[in-house]
């Protein structure tokens, strides 16, 4: 699962925000950045990594799949897990299913890439009929040969194999994220480190499978970077200036409105409606062209003749 400020939120929002005074009958609130002075940055990276793996742990577990077959449809309900795969293409190989119907919160990067290849391979229509998140969107909706987000549906991106975060620590070394100003655990740099390997094959499986679609790999990065929103989705507009085309959906998808209603619904996810400007697809191409240093902070910036001469980077 990819890392996600909106996790984050929730993680502090269960494990940090009320703390008992001397008499029990009272009750101090306290805000997140209260609760990390008090305790110490290393601490909550603590808690919310623990926090984070029981939510996987609950969350991606097989018991939760649901794969139904009715009529010309499949309906797929659950986390993605490398289990689904297997099952989902069997269910998928019948000439005569023309459709998928998705709601799921995500899961693995790889079985993903692997459900969207199938999607993309049988020229499924792909039909968001809940919430599609994560690994959902970046894979499963965007595979389609044509998608339809229902009144209830909504589409949620916060990352890839190639969001900023990773690729500070990997290049710089970097353990904070530019993100949300976080520290990576221990055990978090370590298993970053063990699957280094890993990292290479999804990252190549995501070029790879956005290439096979014609979609911007940016379009799962474009609400994080140059300015991080977190969690967020696109109108239909936008989706096309990033190459998924063929989308029916509400008329106001992708709008404050529209967003307003998902987080009433599921207020955890802290959703974004992001308006794509120039600006941000400017800024996607030079970093594509020009690449990346380091800065001394260890966070990334766009190798301008500028920003080299500042950091002391020769041409």
């Amino acid at each position: 699962m990819l890392r996600s400020l909106a996790t984050f939120v929730l993680v502090l929002a269960l494990v940090a925000c009320i703390l008992e005074s001397p008499r029990a009958s009272e009750r101090s609130v306290v805000s997140p950045a209260e609760f990390r002075r008090l305790v110490g940055e290393e601490e909550v990276a603590r808690l919310r990594a623990e926090a984070l793996r029981e939510a996987d742990r609950k969350a991606l577990s097989e018991a939760n799949v649901s794969i139904e077959r009715e009529g010309s449809k499949v309906r797929f309900r659950g986390p993605i897990l490398p289990s689904a795969v297997t099952k989902l293409a069997q269910a998928l190989a019948d000439v005569e299913v023309k459709e998928l119907w998705i709601e799921s919160d995500g899961g693995y990067v790889e079985a993903g890439q692997q459900i969207g290849r199938l999607i993309r391979d049988r020229g499924l229509v792909v039909v968001v009929t809940g919430a599609c998140i994560s690994s959902c969107a970046n894979y499963l909706f965007t595979a389609g040969r044509e998608r339809v987000i229902r009144p209830e549906g909504f589409v949620v991106w916060h990352g890839s194999s190639f969001q900023k975060e990773g690729r500070e620590f990997d290049n710089c070394g970097r353990v904070r994220s530019s993100f949300d100003g976080t520290l990576w655990t221990p055990d978090e740099i370590a298993e970053r480190l063990r699957d280094t390997d890993g990292v290479r094959r999804r990252q190549q499986g995501d070029l790879d499978f956005f290439a096979s679609i014609g979609v911007d790999e940016y379009i799962t990065r474009v609400g994080q970077e140059p300015r991080f929103f977190g969690n967020f989705t696109l109108t239909v507009r936008d989706m096309e200036r990033l190459g998924l085309m063929g989308i029916a959906a509400p008329a106001d998808y992708g709008t404050a409105a529209f967003c307003g209603r998902v987080n009433e619904r599921r207020p955890s996810l802290e959703l974004t409606c992001v308006e794509v400007s120039d600006a941000m697809l400017a800024y996607e191409r030079a970093r594509r062209a020009l690449g990346e240093i380091c800065a001394a902070d260890g966070s990334l910036v766009i190798a301008t003749r500028s920003t080299r001469a500042l950091i002391g980077v020769r041409d």
